[in-house]
């Protein structure tokens, strides 16, 4: 936020631009060649076509598996909010309806697939970003930045900033960090081979002919004529000169600008936070922290009670239970982590978490499946946050907020006050803004020296 002071009219500044999901840029940018497109394709396709098994399996929440690797409802969603956004941008009346019937989820569950497909063939490979490289590619991304500060450059990363960022795209920090991560993996690999591909042979012959041609050159000197000997030039012949180079001549307007900004830092120190005010917000995001608790678990679809007892007893012995769906002809399903709510068939979501973890698999009857052999394999802990854990976050983003409400306030005083004819410096000191001072700034808004003014 700024108030502008200039000797005439005051130029229009356009808002901040608000931040959107980008984060596969700089890999797309590296796979643009021909060769890495093609290495690119076939590791998508190669797992998309071999890993996939159960895709939109009616009693399976997630709508897709890359070699056994689940990619959630959350995930799907997400990017299809995120395609929505854009197109809002150009439509705002464009709707989440018209999206999907023009086949936005398939379009993104594809692209989905294809990232998912990338990040196991990196991962294989046992390449990996390091902390370091996770850190610097953060803290230089511009939107992270303290962005209503006009100083701010590469260096001035804000926490807060981050993680508000992170908020709005629906990720949490952990899984934006690991998203992060394994594409500056992604980047690394496909770098290399990018880099590694042969140049025909043709080529080759070519650049080395072109390398080693040798030309013979003859060079006849004109020495310029004497200025003395030239005859005097008319008015025309001027004028027409002047004409022909004016432009080049011409110098833009320049003028004297003072900005009072507005840096909602300068008033933290007068924000108070009532311990009402920190219990109010944790209990306004525990559920943007509460994980649920989840499962791993094995389900193998049969026809009756009979067939789904005799599978849970064999199950229970140690049966293979790929093997065992084929020979009893039943279908098998690999639940990977799931939350109840991740299934669709509520009687076999009850039944799977009611059991205790290693104790015999069990028959259950389904609401979309007849019966169901369940063996539990593994089980991840519901996750509950506390207040201690989270006090200073929430602290320091009711900060941020009071901050910049009380710097907007300030402002709207500040505008009273050169309302009433206050001169521009002493309304600024009385308002707790600070003032910066450019000299010969140019429309665009740059120096003689072509640097930026502020």
């Amino acid at each position: 936020m700024w108030a502008l002071q200039q000797r005439g009219s005051v130029p229009n500044v356009a808002p901040p631009v608000a931040l959107d999901t980008f984060m596969l840029a700089q890999l797309r940018t590296i796979t643009k060649g021909p060769v890495a497109v093609t290495l690119v394709l076939l590791v998508a396709a190669a797992f998309a076509i071999w890993g996939m098994p159960n895709m939109f399996s009616a009693a399976n929440r997630a709508p897709a598996h890359v070699n056994g690797s689940s990619i959630s409802r959350n995930e799907l969603n997400r990017l299809v909010d995120t395609f929505l956004r854009n197109a809002q941008r150009e439509n705002p009346t464009f709707t989440r309806e018209q999206a999907i019937q023009q086949g936005v989820q398939q379009i993104a569950l594809e692209r989905l697939i294809n990232e998912r497909a990338i990040s196991q063939f990196v991962h294989g490979l046992g390449i990996s970003a390091s902390d370091a490289q996770l850190a610097k590619a953060i803290h230089g991304m511009p939107q992270f930045q303290a962005a209503l500060d006009p100083s701010a450059n590469s260096n001035n990363f804000d926490p807060i900033a981050y993680r508000q960022a992170v908020a709005e795209m629906n990720f949490t920090v952990p899984e934006f960090e690991a998203m992060l991560r394994g594409e500056l993996a992604a980047i690394q690999v496909f770098g290399a081979l990018s880099a590694g591909a042969r140049a025909p042979q043709s080529f080759a012959a070519f650049n080395l002919a072109y390398q080693s041609e040798q030309r013979a050159i003859t060079i006849a000197e004109v020495p310029p004529p004497n200025p003395a000997s030239m005859p005097e030039p008319t008015s025309q012949q001027i004028a027409a000169f002047y004409q022909e180079r004016s432009q080049a001549w011409q110098r833009p307007e320049r003028r004297t600008l003072v900005l009072a900004i507005a840096d909602p830092s300068a008033f933290s120190s007068k924000v108070e936070v009532t311990d009402e005010q920190l219990r109010n917000e944790f209990e306004r995001r525990t559920p943007e922290w509460t994980q649920p608790e989840r499962r791993t678990f094995v389900q193998i679809i049969l026809p009756s009670q009979e067939a789904a007892q005799l599978a849970a007893t064999r199950l229970t012995g140690g049966a293979d239970p790929a093997a065992l769906a084929q020979e009893m002809g039943g279908q098998l399903i690999n639940h990977d982590g799931v939350a109840q709510a991740d299934l669709d068939d509520r009687r076999i979501a009850t039944a799977a978490f009611g059991i205790t973890l290693g104790a015999n698999a069990i028959a259950a009857q389904g609401t979309l499946a007849p019966w169901s052999a369940i063996r539990l394999t593994a089980v991840t802990a519901a996750v509950t946050p506390t207040f201690e854990e989270h006090q200073a976050e929430i602290r320091q983003a009711i900060v941020q907020d009071e901050a910049v409400t009380l710097a907007q306030a300030a402002v709207s005083e500040f505008e009273q006050q050169r309302r009433r004819r206050v001169p521009f410096a002493d309304a600024a000191t009385a308002t707790g803004l600070r003032t910066v001072r450019a000299e010969g700034v140019a429309e665009d808004g740059r120096l003689a020296d072509g640097s930026p003014a502020f």
